[in-house]
This record gives C-alpha cells, structure tokens and sequence, in this order.
C-alpha cells in the first residue's frame, strides 16, 4: 500500500496552539504513559531509528497557498523553516516530515502534512507502513493525543548522546530556526521538549530522548535569539 499525505492547509495550522500555549509533557502523567506505549511499540518494530513522536503546536499561521518548508545545512547544524508561496506538496520534490492523524474516525489512516523538506531523497514509504500507522493511531485513538502528538521523520537529523536541536523563532518574519547545540548548554533550561526519539536498552527496553526543543523566553513565550 502506497502511503498519501494530505498537505497542510491554514485550518490545520488555525487548529494548532501556539507554542506559548503547550503545556510541556510532564513525568508519570497520563501523556507520558502513552509515549511508553509508543516507545515500546517502535523499538518492537525497529521503526525507532528513524520514527519520533512531534508535540503539535505552531510558531505562526500558515496560508492555503503557502507549504511550511524547512532547509537543513550541509552538515545538518541549521535548519530554517518558513512558508513557501505556491508550491505544489504533490511535487516529488516535497516530502513531509512532520504528520499528524487527521479527526476522521473511519478506521481508514489519513495523515496531515505539517512540515515538509524539499528532497528527492525523502519517502515515507520507506519508512511507515500501514501496520505500524494502524498500531500508532489506535495508542493515540485510546490515549485521546490525537491533536497532541504527532509522527515526526527523524532524517537529515545528526544529533547523539551529546547534543539536540534546540529552535527558536520569531513570529513577525514567520520563520523559525534550529541549531545542534551541546546537550550542557545552558539555554535548554528554558525550553520545552517538542520531538522525541527511542532507543533500545542492554535490557531491551525502550528508552526516551528528547531530540529537538523549543527556547522561550521567561514569560514562556517563544524568543528569536
């Protein structure tokens, strides 16, 4: 089964909160029992190495003709998202790598395209398969994270043990930028996790990582820096 994912389109966005509006995924809370389940249920399948979980939220609105791009560097240290004026996400070009479960309660899947990378190199059929979609949305069908979490693709990413993407954004110009920073940085301490990443255990159990994040600033609200 070839896989769809239906682009973006500004209700999608409209229907996200904004940053300064999530509330960060806290520690033995019902949430976070529901990512052990999905943890678990990737490092079963291997999808772990190249599957994380996104917490939904949005730095600014998106227009309907205009598709949430996001540009890494050559050594995969920067990468800028911003929205791209009439560009076609059913071009080969255009792969997603941010999704989300759409509200349809028929037991088809049906994906939403959050954000997007331009690369050739980019196929969720390589990565997703019905069974594992299947496996995800009934965790967060019954875990009621639907509109919570979503499925984000880990390539083009080049984080480790010892460091993590951390992003920063600036509303007004409606572009947000991350950078691979080391893990001892004193800014993650004013931020909120935003996608995470598992990994297999000597004992075989999964274990969670935080992978990217967002800086706000003291008030809570999201700051360019």
């Amino acid at each position: 089964m070839t896989l769809s994912v239906k682009a973006h389109e500004s209700l999608d966005y409209a229907h996200l909160l904004d940053i300064s509006q999530v509330d960060p995924v806290k520690v033995n809370s019902t949430e976070d029992k529901c990512l052990e389940e999905i943890g678990a249920l990737l490092t079963k399948t291997d999808a772990y190495k190249y599957v994380g979980i996104s917490l939904l939220h949005k730095h600014f609105d998106v227009a309907d003709n205009e598709l949430m791009l996001h540009d890494f560097s050559s050594d995969k240290t920067e990468i800028v998202g911003f929205p791209r004026l009439n560009i076609k996400p059913s071009s080969s070009r255009y792969s997603p790598i941010n999704m989300k479960f759409s509200n349809d309660i028929s037991g088809d899947i049906s994906l939403i395209g959050l954000d997007y990378v331009a690369s050739n190199d980019v196929d969720i059929n390589d990565h997703l398969n019905e069974s594992l979609l299947n496996e995800l949305k009934q965790i967060f069908i019954k875990c009621h994270m639907s509109n919570r979490f979503g499925i984000r693709l880990l390539l083009n990413l080049d984080h480790n043990s010892e460091t993590t993407y951390i992003e920063f954004s600036d509303s007004l110009a409606r572009r947000s930028v991350c950078n691979l920073i080391p893990r001892s940085d004193s800014r993650l301490d004013s931020t909120i996790e935003t996608v995470w990443q598992w990994e297999k255990t000597d004992s075989g159990f999964s274990k969670m990582d935080c992978v990217m994040c967002c800086y706000t600033s003291s008030e809570g609200h999201v700051k360019w820096c």
